[in-house]
């Protein structure tokens, strides 16, 4: 079973509506949650990483990176969750103001 269809699955009724058709496309590589599990991140095959904020249902930010496909994020600092950041398969890593 692909990846985005497991989270689909487990969150099947609190998933936002643009959230689900995102992942049912298979465009997510990886997620991650802030600390506060009201913000989602996603790395994109597309070179995005897009925030999904659950509080608002509907999509918070695209950070758009441009260096292949998005495999690895993560929020640093968990106590702001100011800031994310990404790695691509072209070896770029990039630090996100996300606030």
């Amino acid at each position: 079973m692909h990846r985005s269809s497991l989270l689909k699955d487990s969150l099947k009724s609190e998933l936002p509506e643009r959230m689900d058709d995102y992942l049912e496309g298979g465009k997510a590589i990886c997620l991650r949650f802030n600390r506060h599990g009201n913000i989602l991140a996603a790395g994109t095959e597309e070179g995005e990483v897009v925030l999904w904020d659950f509080d608002t249902r509907s999509i918070a930010m695209k950070l758009d990176g441009r260096s292949g496909a998005i495999n690895s994020i993560t929020f640093p600092s968990p106590m702001t969750g100011e800031r994310l950041i990404s790695g691509s398969a072209g070896g770029c890593v990039r630090f996100w103001n996300v606030v």
